[in-house]
């Protein structure tokens, strides 16, 4: 035994010259959790816990960090040589199954191999259990970035096999590119210029705003594009912008304002095309390598002092490991998520009482459950079902967490919440809200502030953004006057003056930052580089189960605690990976706290739908535990159609004409369907009993059927001057029709569904997903028609489920003629 040990001791000690040497290659997650390099980082993330360039081996390589932002897209030969090097460190570019030792960290039935802490029988060794918890920060980081990279790699792909090998043709009919268009100069957006992109007539002039209507296009409010004078795809010299409005006649799109002399010369003409953004992947990964450091998040210092505890620093925070989900000697997972935060221990039992009470909005019984856990715990997890008021919930609880520190009197310490999600739209909806409940926090009103692209916010919400602000503050106004006497000028010495205008800014940005109450953003938005120095109480995730983990990680790696709100019985993050979905990325971190036993707190009241309408969805997806708080006069039928039953507002109408398949092979649409569901609209609105079409929504799961949906209806509405104009009443004279997938968390008076497949062998594709089904009956509040062949859907048990229900109450029909009355 001697001698063995003695081997052993002298094998260690080889290897670890070897290391320090540099002789050897590190080939697996223990070896890259022991390394003096990994120390070295851990230290530094505490301080940037995003910055990549931390995070390389040498100081040679910390200069060649990860390319962001505008720069990547202006060299993305670099930006893809670096991400290529943090792949390969971070295990990604293995052959095989990744951390497969770890299952339990995406499955709680799983069991843990190889000396995992989910055990906690308290035999396990601190020093064991430290190891375990490093093992596990490797594999979790192991797993997700091989997800990452191929889904990046997958989405590459497929736009450059467009650009390389379809014809323009078939580019521009499928509404990937647009050719021959005119930009025309419309004012600024804050920092950003905005240029309306029209397709010009043939004897309109240069300064026409109008001109002639676009063609079957992609582009939605909030794409990236890239913009190439001519008909050739320019890669190297073109101009990328962000979509700000698309409307019948043109897009208005944001762009860099040094781009906007270029882009409006006169005679110019411009192709279009959907452009690949990075920055969402770049700004995941180095969340993701945050998130496994010890000290990598905040609040590390706040972890259960061991006796052996001789760096708090370089700790794993309580979120930290609350997050991973692998439970350490202090207990269980669901114990490690109650441990109350630093910012709102025991001893804030009385003030937290207090601060709940000054939240106006009434809520009910699981709405305060809600909060109150959430007030308590380190780690909180609410499912909201469609129409529960998630989102009011939410207000309520931010109210009560800025009302909190106001009683602690947290002044000047920076911001208390951020409050993020997967989509532009839910961080608006939160924004709105929150500017409509006027909390007032020590007699002033909430300080609010919305990250992001100007272009992508609504314009009702333009003033709250921190650009709008920075162009209030004193020190904006003195940058915009720089800006303004240089503008249209070149040289070394107006460059000079420009990089003194945007140091101006970034003070006023960090001074408004730092005065605010909430920070409002999406997920890929708090990877700003303004973020990275604060540290928030709290981060509250709304659509947690529609982003990818490590997406999540961006805002979640942030904060002291965190909420996570959303509902896996809808729709998961959309990937288009194989490999990626097999790495685990289309598991949410909130469907993954759930598997692995965290407790989650059900909001169990509908306020949307006809109680009808709901009862389906609560019986088939909640157990029928979701009752409904509107009655059926709160949501009287929509007139206009003949409904089977009166006082019933659900339909099923079939339809027998056989589906199609789309040119590019890649999608289906039913002539029969579309004909029928734009029918069925145009009666509805006869009747005159909704505001607009706006109050309806057509969805299809299926992008071909859309298109077709569009093309039969057409867009309603004028062409407005400019992005700035467009107002709620402009949204009440187009009828929105979209993806099922594209409509999750939105709501319509009236919805119609169409479902598309009808075959003779009953496939049904992508349509058997039941939370597919759950989405689309769940949008509308006083009538759902949904166009389908019974016969197809009904090989899927859950569409077989919700027939028998339909039949229950007499709302099929075999002849839709009936329903729209000839």
């Amino acid at each position: 035994m001697d001698a063995s040990e003695s081997s052993r001791g002298r094998a260690r000690r080889a290897a670890r010259g070897r290391r320090q040497r540099g002789e050897s290659e590190e080939t697996g997650s223990r070896a890259r959790a022991r390394t003096a390099a990994e120390t070295t980082r851990a230290t530094r993330a505490v301080k940037r816990r995003t910055a990549v360039r931390d995070l390389t081996e040498t100081p040679t390589a910390a200069e060649e960090t990860i390319t962001y932002g505008k720069a990547a897209s202006r060299d993305p030969r670099k930006a893809a040589e670096e991400r290529e090097k943090l792949w390969a460190r971070l295990g990604a570019t293995k052959n095989g199954a990744s951390g497969t030792s770890y299952a339990h960290l995406l499955d709680g039935g799983a069991r843990a191999h190889g000396g995992s802490a989910a055990s906690t029988s308290g035999t396990r060794s601190r020093g064991s259990n430290r190891a375990a918890l490093r093992l596990g920060f490797a594999a979790h980081r192991e797993r997700f970035a091989k997800g990452l990279k191929c889904e990046l790699e997958e989405e590459m792909a497929l736009s450059e096999k467009r650009l390389n090998t379809w014809t323009l043709e078939r580019l521009v009919s499928e509404g990937y590119a647009i050719l021959g268009m005119r930009a025309r100069y419309e004012g600024m957006l804050q920092r950003d210029a905005l240029v309306r992109l029209t397709i010009p007539f043939a004897d309109a002039s240069d300064m026409s705003p109008l001109g002639r209507e676009l063609p079957y296009h992609r582009f939605t409010t909030g794409d990236m594009v890239q913009m190439s004078e001519g008909d050739e795809h320019d890669a190297a010299g073109g101009i990328t912008g962000v979509v700000a409005l698309r409307s019948m006649h043109f897009i208005t799109v944001a762009v860099h304002e040094d781009d906007l002399a270029r882009l409006i010369e006169t005679g110019s003409k411009w192709r279009v095309d959907l452009s690949a953004n990075t920055v969402a992947h770049d700004r995941s990964l180095a969340a993701l390598v945050a998130f496994s450091e010890p000290g990598g998040m905040p609040g590390s210092s706040a972890a259960p002092r061991r006796t052996d505890d001789r760096k708090s620093s370089t700790s794993y925070s309580i979120l930290q490991r609350a997050l991973l989900g692998v439970p350490d000697e202090n207990g269980t997972l669901e114990q490690l998520a109650n441990m109350p935060p630093q910012w709102a221990g025991k001893e804030q039992k009385q003030n937290l009482a207090a601060a709940i009470k000054l939240v106006r909005d009434p809520l009910n019984p699981s709405q305060r459950v809600a909060v109150k856990s959430a007030t308590s715990s380190s780690l909180a997890v609410w499912q909201g079902p469609p129409g529960t008021g998630k989102t009011r919930t939410l207000i309520a609880y931010i109210g009560a967490a800025v009302h909190l520190a106001s009683i602690q009197r947290r002044r000047g310490k920076g911001p208390v919440v951020l409050a993020s999600a997967a989509s532009n739209v839910a961080v608006d909806n939160i924004l709105e809200g929150l500017a409509k409940e006027k909390f007032v926090i020590d007699g002033r009103p909430l300080r609010v502030v919305r990250l992001g692209a100007p272009a992508k916010v609504q314009p009702w919400l333009q003033e709250l953004t921190l650009d709008a602000q920075i162009a209030q503050h004193p020190l904006g106004r003195q940058a915009a006057a720089m800006r303004d006497a240089i503008r249209g000028l070149s040289g070394p010495a107006y460059a000079r003056q420009r990089k003194q205008a945007t140091q101006l800014e970034l003070t006023a940005a960090k001074s408004i930052l730092k005065s605010v109450d909430v920070v409002c953003s999406t997920c890929v938005g708090a990877g700003d580089d303004l973020l990275e120095d604060l540290t928030f109480p709290v981060t509250v995730l709304d659509e947690a189960t529609q982003c990818t983990e490590p997406a999540a990680l961006i805002a979640l790696s942030k904060a002291l605690s965190a909420v996570l709100v959303g509902d896996s019985r809808q729709l998961p993050p959309t990937v288009v990976s194989r490999d990626a979905v097999d790495a685990g990325l289309q598991i949410s971190i909130f469907e993954r706290m759930e598997r692995l036993g965290v407790k989650v707190s059900l909001l169990d009241l509908q306020y949307r739908m006809h109680p009808l309408i709901a009862e389906f969805p609560s019986q088939a997806f909640y157990s029928g535990k979701v009752g409904s708080a509107p009655t059926p006069q709160d949501r009287p039928i929509v007139p206009g159609v003949a409904w089977p039953k009166p006082n019933v507002p659900v339909v099923f109408l079939e339809i027998n004409d056989a589906e199609c398949r789309a040119p590019d092979g890649n999608s289906l649409y039913n002539v029969e369907e579309a004909k029928t569901a734009i029918t069925v609209v145009k009666k509805i609105l006869a009747s005159g009993d909704l505001a607009g079409p706006g109050d309806i929504g057509v969805i299809s799961p299926y992008a071909a059927q859309v298109r077709l949906l569009q093309e039969e209806y057409g867009v309603l509405g004028t062409a407005k001057r400019n992005y700035l104009d467009y107002t709620d009443e402009d949204k009440m004279k187009e009828l929105e029709i979209r993806s099922v997938d594209g409509f999750q968390g939105r709501e319509k008076e009236v919805i119609v569904l169409c479902t598309v497949r009808s075959n003779t062998g009953g496939g049904i594709g992508f349509v058997d997903d039941p939370r597919r089904l759950n989405v689309g009956i769940t949008r509308a509040r006083r009538g759902l028609i949904v166009l389908g062949n019974r016969r197809t859907l009904s090989t899927n048990e859950i569409w077989r489920k919700w027939f028998k229900w339909i039949d229950q109450y007499g709302c099929a029909l075999g002849d839709y003629k009936n329903f729209i009355g000839r």
